[in-house]
């Protein structure tokens, strides 16, 4: 087994990427490693891996066979494509054949580890992956030192005999572990059991329930009779599993089954898609059948409850409806179940391509895709505007801004996608690649700098370790840094939240609040995370010449902020009239197409 003390010395110089879609290994081993590793990301689909590996250029990878969105082979092809030394530890787990090792030797896998497995047997089967990762890093620091041709000349000639001796001792080295994996071929392959497959029957039946199956619905859609389809989906579902268990909830699903199959007409049929999902077929249906069932199927469970063991469950649907056929009247069904569902439940809706939520919802997709791109394809644009000072016109510092550069070359202004980013789960890998170009931006001049931290960087506690690494890495000291807080951060009655801002704090950063004097900005949280900065929301600035009671609030604001010690920042200062507006009240800075408007760093 890896000694952990033999390992400590190379491991705490480097970076480590965990990549699995299953949280219950995930979260404990990257754990496990955040104390050995000087970095470590971990990410549950293979597109948010690949990002976070683009970005940091992690020394070891650790990634799983079935992670989401992305098939094995891409993400390795993929992964390699980026940067060819790359160590990855494949975890499955299945059983491998020959063929299948083969395959993964030939792509560039290091080494394989079947689950489960322990932390233990993951640092052994890492191991040579870190000595050889460390040497590499070793040369590369090197060779960044090493700064004339004369010098890299000499090193090179200095250092061939033992790269010659390193590149044989790598060879050995694959030749034994091609020896190791296919040993453990043929062991796996003499301990397994052969397992028959579920029959076509089972397959196209719900095991909980015994109703048809998705894939027995998708074999139904296939005839070219005419139907009516009803997508039916459980109002709340996920408060019985979690007040009652999944035990309750599980019974629960039985009897609505039950029920729903001896309501069905004599041309329908009932489908148990999903935990809390069915959909009912009506073939050849006659006018208006498929709306007056669902306002039946509403009624029936309104007024009489589900009773199991004394308890007594009111069962709400969200009910979509459509009439065609083919696999797109089952997407259509589902999607007007969703829009019934935003309706706030209890109610059927009948899809319409032209509603506002299908509307809203095909904006909402393209822009999901615009940012996919995106990141995908390196068009996250940070831009810098300047804040000055406005007692002596002196530069205070520059904000970062993002900005997306489309296919025909035009950048988008993060207003138009953050938000739609933030319910896709995808703002915390804008912020990381924002703030890596930020520091390698940063590191060539003496400027200080601010960047927007939102809740979601704060809640998956990733931005202290990653913001002291950037640091480190492009020799950025903290106090050169401004962590704007913006949304509603300043009203979070989260401990974690407001102790990381507490530590980035106490570690050199300064804090700034963004927005301040909207209804996200609470006094006593603003007192919590002991801000430098308070950013005064653009509501208050842009009529301060016209709006008298935006002038109070403002004179308010800057009062405030004197006696609890913080400077204050005007936004969307736009004019000379309105700069001296903000002079005049007091407003230590100003930030504005006025005082600069954003720039690329190549016109900085």
């Amino acid at each position: 087994m890896a000694d952990l003390r033999d390992l400590l010395p190379f491991t705490k110089k480097l970076s480590l990427l965990h990549m699995d879609a299953d949280a219950g290994v995930r979260k404990p081993v990257s754990e496990s490693m955040k104390k050995i590793f000087s970095l470590v990301d971990d990410t549950e689909t293979g597109y948010e891996g690949l990002s976070s590996f683009k970005i940091n250029q992690h020394d070891i990878v650790v990634m799983d066979a079935n992670v989401p969105n992305m098939t094995n082979m891409q993400l390795i092809n993929n992964i390699k494509t980026a940067k060819p030394e790359q160590h990855i530890i494949y975890t499955t787990e299945n059983d491998l054949s020959m063929d299948e090792v083969v395959t993964l030797i030939n792509a560039g896998v290091s080494a394989y580890l079947k689950k489960p497995y322990t932390v233990e047997s993951l640092l052994e089967t890492i191991a040579p992956s870190v000595k050889i990762a460390y040497k590499q890093m070793q040369q590369r620091e090197l060779l960044e030192r090493t700064q004339t041709v004369k010098e890299q000349h000499e090193y090179v000639i200095q250092t061939s005999k033992e790269r010659e001796q390193k590149l044989k001792d790598e060879l050995l080295y694959e030749r034994k572990r091609l020896g190791r994996l296919m040993q453990q071929i043929k062991e796996l392959e003499k301990g397994k059991e052969k397992t028959a497959d579920k029959s076509p029957a089972v397959k196209h039946v719900n095991e909980l329930t015994g109703a048809a199956s998705k894939l027995a619905l998708q074999e139904a859609l296939k005839s070219k009779i005419s139907k009516a389809l009803l997508y039916l989906n459980i109002d709340n579902f996920d408060m019985i599993n979690t007040i009652y268990g999944m035990g309750q909830g599980n019974k629960v699903l039985v009897e609505t089954v039950k029920r729903l199959e001896k309501f069905l007409p004599n041309n329908g049929s009932l489908f148990h898609i999903t935990a809390d999902e069915f959909v009912i077929l009506l073939n050849e249906p006659v006018e208006n059948q498929e709306k007056i069932f669902a306002e039946q199927i509403l009624s029936l469970f309104r007024e009489a409850p589900i009773e199991i063991e004394e308890n007594s469950y009111k069962i709400n649907f969200s009910i979509g409806a459509d009439r065609g056929e083919g696999m797109q009247l089952f997407v259509q069904a589902k999607a007007a179940s969703k829009e019934a569902k935003e309706h706030g439940g209890a109610c059927v809706r009948f899809y319409q391509a032209d509603s506002d939520y299908m509307l809203t919802q095909r904006r909402n997709l393209y822009w999901i895709r615009m940012v996919k791109e995106a990141i995908e394809h390196d068009k996250l644009i940070p831009y810098y505007q300047p804040i000055v000072s406005n007692t002596d016109s002196s530069m205070q510092h520059y904000e970062v801004l993002c900005r997306i550069e489309n296919k025909e070359g035009k950048l988008i202004d993060a207003s138009e996608f953050i938000d739609i980013a933030k319910k896709a789960g995808l703002v915390t890998q804008i912020s990381r690649i924002i703030i890596d170009k930020a520091f390698k931006h940063f590191s060539s001049n003496h400027y200080l700098f601010s960047i927007n931290i939102n809740r979601y960087d704060l809640e998956e506690q990733y931005l202290e370790e990653l913001l002291l690494y950037k640091c480190d890495r492009y020799g950025i000291v903290p106090k050169r840094v401004y962590l704007e807080l913006v949304e509603d951060i300043s009203i979070s009655n989260s401990e974690v939240i407001i102790k990381q801002i507490q530590r980035l704090r106490d570690a050199g950063f300064h804090i700034a609040v963004d927005d301040f004097g909207t209804e996200h900005s609470m006094l006593s949280r603003m007192l919590q995370v002991q801000a430098d900065f308070i950013k005064i929301d653009s509501t208050f600035i842009q009529d301060l010449a016209t709006n008298q009671f935006h002038r109070v609030v403002v004179e308010n604001i800057v009062a405030f902020a004197r006696k609890t010690g913080m400077k204050t920042v005007a936004e969307h200062v736009d004019s000379e009239s309105l700069h001296r507006i903000v002079h005049d009240l007091g407003v230590d800075y100003s930030q504005g197409y006025y005082i600069g408007k954003p720039v690329s760093k190549s016109r900085m």
